[in-house]
């Protein structure tokens, strides 16, 4: 099997080059039955945490199936390393349009405050929010969505949204002399 570890030992690494050519164009199940390029393949099993928050709203057209067992899924490690992965915030503006159930609504208001890529994504919905998240930003204060959230990741979150203006955020005052 070619994992990780197996594609650095003899005889193996002197075909490294070439399998890991190979391996960069594989096809891998979806969730949704599909077969996708690696490079579109997104698996809470295989990334690190932050791919684990882009799995909870993520469409299962680009979560790998569940059916791969761990072999598998440590060919799709060595695969997609090679592949170019790497969703950018307008795909995953994309997602957080298509998020039908309050759970991937909730992970993607989740991801603004705690993904690598959060802020960026915030940036994404400024300019284009999808029709879930309610208008004025400030009614998510009291979303059932954000329900256990803390109020300081609910205020996180409309600040990292553009609702700065709505919190009157204490300065110094300023004293001019004459």
């Amino acid at each position: 099997m070619i994992n990780p570890e197996a594609i650095e030992k003899e005889p193996v690494h002197l075909e490294r080059k070439p399998l890991l050519e190979v391996a960069s164009q594989s096809w891998f199940l979806a969730k949704d039955g599909t077969w996708r390029h690696v490079s579109d393949l997104n698996s809470a099993f295989v990334g690190g945490s932050d791919e684990k928050r882009l799995s909870k709203f993520a469409p299962d057209s680009v979560l790998l199936s569940d059916s791969y067992d761990d072999p598998a899924l440590e060919f799709f490690r060595v695969a997609r390393s090679q592949s170019g992965y790497g969703p950018r915030p307008a795909l995953l503006l994309d997602w957080a349009h298509a998020a039908v159930s309050p759970a991937r609504r909730r992970a993607v208001l989740r991801y603004i405050i705690e993904g690598n890529q959060g802020r960026a994504l915030a940036d994404a919905m400024r300019a284009n929010f999808p029709s879930w998240v309610p208008r004025p930003i400030v009614a998510l204060l009291e979303d059932p969505l954000l329900a256990e959230w803390s109020d300081e990741e609910r205020y996180r979150l409309i600040l990292e949204l553009g609702g700065h203006y709505l919190f009157d955020i204490a300065s110094e005052p300023t004293t001019t002399t004459e």
